[in-house]
């Protein structure tokens, strides 16, 4: 059963901040990716998976409420909140394994399920020009700050971890 408490809700919303925050700062993609999946991995290992889960969910509607993703790419939302939640939960389900290859394989996971969902359903949905500049925003660039969110949310965690009262840092 889900503990609810004010330090998780309290967590929730600060984290849910910051990851808007860094969105709303309008910073290159390769920074605002690595930035915003690390919040995503700090809040799992920080709260819980349902509330990374939310944040995963939340951050990307708002970037694009927000006009950060153009009205045109909204056929991508959907697929950017899912492939948060791959991240998260593919590092949730190995929890029991190394961090690292819980870092690599979820961030693996991210990118395929990006690429498939660009390149086999979106073309579906996109005219010919927006299609080929989501194919570059979702290609490789999504792997490399899955991965370099993960590797910050390690540090993160543990620099945190004295602070944090019977969490553990992501291990």
């Amino acid at each position: 059963m889900m503990k609810i408490n004010t330090k998780s809700i309290t967590r929730t919303g600060i984290l849910l901040a910051l990851a808007l925050v860094i969105q709303l700062m309008r910073l290159p993609q390769l920074v605002t990716g690595t930035a915003v999946n690390a919040v995503l991995l700090i809040s799992l290992s920080t709260i819980g998976v349902l509330e990374a889960s939310a944040i995963g969910c939340i951050t990307p509607i708002v970037a694009f409420l927000v006009g950060i993703i153009q009205p045109p790419m909204a056929p991508v939302v959907p697929f950017i909140v899912m492939s948060n939640l791959v991240l998260i939960w593919i590092v949730y389900g190995l929890r029991r394994k190394n961090i690292y290859i819980q870092i690599i394989l979820a961030s693996v996971g991210k990118f395929l399920f990006l690429v498939v969902a660009v390149r086999l359903i979106l073309t579906q949905f996109l005219p010919a020009p927006v299609w080929e500049k989501v194919a570059v925003a979702f290609g490789v660039t999504q792997l490399f700050t899955a991965l370099a969110g993960g590797f910050l949310a390690i540090l993160v965690t543990k620099l945190l971890h004295p602070y944090l009262d019977e969490e553990a840092p992501i291990e």
